[in-house]
């Protein structure tokens, strides 16, 4: 609107010096561009352009060429006749839409537009409520539900308390999402129903001390978070590692009250013969990996945990099957028995690290999203090495391939922009994250363009 108002001033401004244009005719000019709206744009370039220069607006097909008048003597001779040079409008082919003066033919055309335009505007603001309201409902579902907890805030304690159990359930797997802990608890009864009551019997038993302790988080993460705070780093599953790790160590497989499984090292070659490998086993290993982060092997309980995954963070989803994925050709190339990779013991490790470095903790870019691949073969790997070092001490593996490799590859130091680690305080689910990478770069930006 400005460009085309700004446009038409200008050149009928011109016009009108030069003597060629009425200035009662520029202003009636500039009130139709005023009423044309974006076709004053279009009235505007077609002036600048010189298609109306020295021409009459009235008709200008009717006359091929105008001379531009010279500066004259008193006597009628022209000494500067030499400096002045004759200006004629270019020749316009006849045509019948030519025959109106070009004014009406441009207000018709911009009409036509401005009718166009207002029709797709109409359009558009229709499908933009629909799409606003699925957008909107999809926001309460997914992600880390915060609308929740904050609706939750002055409820009764029973009902924050649900909350913080379903969210405990499914944090183990980076998500903070009731909706998505309680389909796992599904996927747990799919598995077992024992499985499913000591879950539900550890994440309350650990949130109530919490609470009666005054603290944020249970005793062993929060004594760790105190130490792994001073390089902002994460604790991961380090609690569980050490307390599984203990445990075992003080009762051993022989004990009366709390035996556990003997575990021992490899004494003999195993035979493995590869045209027995079952390709159906080997692709249903990796939700079969998924679920081995909680202890289940069952194919079901995997896939269940999928979709919970996949409605929080489609990113999260995507990586964990990425990572669980990546762990049988780690395996396949140690000559790994394929006991052991149907039942996912190979993959629940590094597609734990695949979604903890790919968009969690770091900002998702393509160089993370390498660097990811890169940490769930590294995780897989050093979960076979220090597989063989457990067995000797007849230790459970545990998570720890996960936390080691994890921590190293957090620790990492670069000068690339794109890799760039998040403050644990900004730390939310892949998607969130995203966008605060995004608007800090924005950010960034305006601030040095500002300083320049």
């Amino acid at each position: 609107m400005t460009y085309g108002v700004l446009g038409v001033a200008v050149g009928y401004i011109k016009q009108c010096n030069a003597g060629t244009l009425p200035l009662s005719l520029s202003l009636h000019a500039l009130c139709k561009a005023i009423k044309l709206g974006r076709a004053g744009g279009f009235l505007a370039r077609q002036l600048l352009k010189g298609e109306m220069d020295g021409c009459s607006l009235a008709d200008i097909s009717g006359h091929s060429a105008i001379l531009v008048p010279t500066n004259t003597s008193p006597d009628g001779h022209k000494p500067y006749d030499s400096e002045f040079k004759s200006q004629r409008c270019p020749a316009y082919t006849h045509d019948p839409s030519q025959s109106m003066p070009l004014l009406e033919r441009l207000q018709g055309q911009g009409l036509n537009t401005a009718m166009e335009m207002e029709a797709a505007g109409e359009k558009s603001s229709k499908m933009q409520p629909q799409t606003g309201k699925i957008c909107r409902a999809l926001s309460y579902i997914t992600g880390d539900m915060k609308a929740l907890g904050e609706w939750l805030k002055d409820k009764p304690l029973v009902f924050q308390f649900v909350d913080w159990v379903l969210r405990g359930i499914s944090q183990v797997m980076f998500v903070s999402n009731p909706l998505s802990g309680l389909l796992m608890l599904a996927g747990f009864l799919a598995q077992s129903p024992w499985i499913t009551l000591t879950c539900c019997t550890g994440v309350i038993v650990s949130t109530l001390t919490a609470l009666i302790l005054c603290q944020e988080s249970p005793i062993f993460t929060s004594a760790l978070a105190s130490v792994f705070s001073k390089w902002d780093l994460p604790v991961f599953t380090l609690p569980f590692n050490l307390a599984l790790s203990m445990f075992v160590a003080a009762t051993g497989p022989h004990n009366p009250f709390f035996p556990s499984t003997l575990i021992q090292p490899v004494a003999s070659v195993p035979n493995i013969t590869w045209w027995e490998a079952e390709a159906s086993l080997i692709l249903q290993s990796v939700p079969v990996g998924v679920g081995q982060v909680y202890g289940c092997d069952n194919p079901w309980t995997g896939g269940i945990i999928m979709v919970a995954l996949f409605i929080s963070s489609p990113l999260i989803f995507i990586h964990a099957v990425i990572g669980s994925a990546l762990g049988v050709p780690a395996a396949l190339s140690l000559a790994t028995p394929f006991n052991n990779i149907y039942a996912g013991l190979w993959n629940y490790n590094s597609c734990l690290s695949c979604i903890a470095i790919g968009g969690m903790f770091y900002a998702l870019t393509w160089q993370t999203f390498l660097l990811a691949l890169a940490c769930a073969l590294f995780t897989a790997y050093s979960g076979g090495a220090l597989g063989h070092m457990f067995s000797v001490f007849g230790m459970p593996l545990g998570t720890w391939p996960f936390c080691l490799s994890s921590l190293t590859f957090l620790l990492l130091t670069t000068t690339n922009d794109a890799i760039y680690k998040l403050p644990l305080s900004k730390v939310s689910y892949p998607e969130a994250n995203r966008a605060y990478y995004l608007s800090r770069n924005d950010g960034q930006n305006a601030k040095s363009t500002c300083d320049v």
